[in-house]
């Protein structure tokens, strides 16, 4: 639980600063314990759980989900997730923990609604949507989808990982935090 504390809270770090620089890389090897964030499990809607993050006299908001299958991967690997960051109205930043380090060669790739996405890996376990455009396109896929969603991702001995996603709750765990979170992000 503790890792996994560390690593949300990387990705709510970069995000927060809306690019990756030298602390956050030292922050991504868990070298600045102190940075731990505030979690509390807000609301679970189905498949989905939305924490709350509290720093700042700020409430910021994530919704989480684990993938319910994995085929083809047989490797070592601690549990993948991904997380949707409310960013403000209609506003959300998608990131992805692969559980593994990825090969940044073969790319990871979110698919939805019939339509393929890159997201950017330039964490070792970490990867990203590229804009605020895409993270949009994709959550509309998804809402218009509503049945799950699945993510390709490689790791470095090249070995493949095909992880499915539930979206049973997700409009309801986005309407919650439209309605629930305020983030006040630089």
């Amino acid at each position: 639980m503790k890792r996994y504390l560390i690593a949300l809270f990387i990705l709510f770090t970069i995000f927060h600063r809306g690019h990756t620089n030298a602390e956050d890389i030292i922050v991504s090897q868990g070298y600045l314990e102190q940075y731990k964030p505030q979690l509390k499990l807000a609301k679970t809607f189905q498949d989905w759980n939305v924490y709350h993050q509290i720093s700042h006299n700020s409430i910021k908001c994530h919704a989480i989900i684990s993938p319910y299958r994995t085929k083809a991967f047989e490797g070592v690997r601690e549990s993948p997730y991904l997380v949707i960051s409310y960013k403000g109205h209609m506003q959300y930043t998608i990131s992805l923990d692969s559980g593994f380090v990825v090969d940044q060669q073969n790319g990871i790739i979110l698919k939805t609604n019939n339509r393929s996405y890159i997201l950017n890996a330039a964490l070792p376990r970490t990867a990203w949507t590229s804009s605020s455009v895409q993270d949009k396109a994709i959550i509309e896929d998804m809402i218009k989808d509503s049945r799950n969603f699945s993510i390709r991702s490689y790791n470095t001995s090249d070995d493949t990982a095909l992880d499915f996603y539930s979206l049973n709750g997700l409009a309801l765990a986005l309407q919650y935090m439209e309605k629930n979170c305020l983030t006040f992000y630089d």
